[in-house]
């Protein structure tokens, strides 16, 4: 059960009630288990190892990144026309 402490500043209508656990331990044993654990499985589970991940986040990326160019060029050409042509 947490345990409860009151606080009552002087010349204040109101009254602080604090409450702390009193064994903090088993939450941060069972966080420290739970990563554990993540770290574990995403370990075992790692459809590739480093450098074959490394290589293709690399090729996404490049892929990505001519995608981004390529529509960026677009939308420049597209502006540049817009911004050229003659105004009735």
């Amino acid at each position: 059960m947490p345990k409860k402490r009151t606080i009552d500043p002087p010349d204040t209508p109101y009254t602080i009630v604090v409450q702390a656990e009193e064994h903090p331990r088993p939450l941060m044993i069972g966080l420290l288990l739970g990563a554990v654990a993540g770290g574990l499985a995403a370990w075992l589970f790692a459809p590739r190892n480093g450098p074959q991940l490394r290589e293709e986040l690399t090729r996404t990326a490049t892929t990505a990144q001519d995608s981004v160019k390529e529509q960026l060029y677009k939308a420049q050409t597209t502006v540049r026309s817009v911004t050229q042509q003659p105004q009735p």
